[in-house]
């Protein structure tokens, strides 16, 4: 069973790991790079940063270019 101070560092973990992807996806996008994924079965695949920003986080590489 796990501690409270425990679940809560879980937590924080988690949250800085989705920041930093979240980072990563925008800053691509930005240079208009690709990003490779792994598909759960061992194996990967390469995608468009722009693709994911828009698909993810429903955000456009243009509003970040201007802003």
């Amino acid at each position: 069973m796990q501690t409270v101070s425990t679940e809560s560092l879980g937590n924080k973990i988690r949250k800085g790991l989705e920041i930093a992807e979240y980072q990563m996806i925008r800053d691509k996008a930005i240079r208009n790079e690709e990003i490779v994924q792994g598909d759960g079965k061992g194996g990967f695949r390469i995608v468009s940063a722009r693709k994911l920003l828009k698909e993810i986080y429903n955000e456009d590489y243009k509003t970040l270019i201007d802003a």
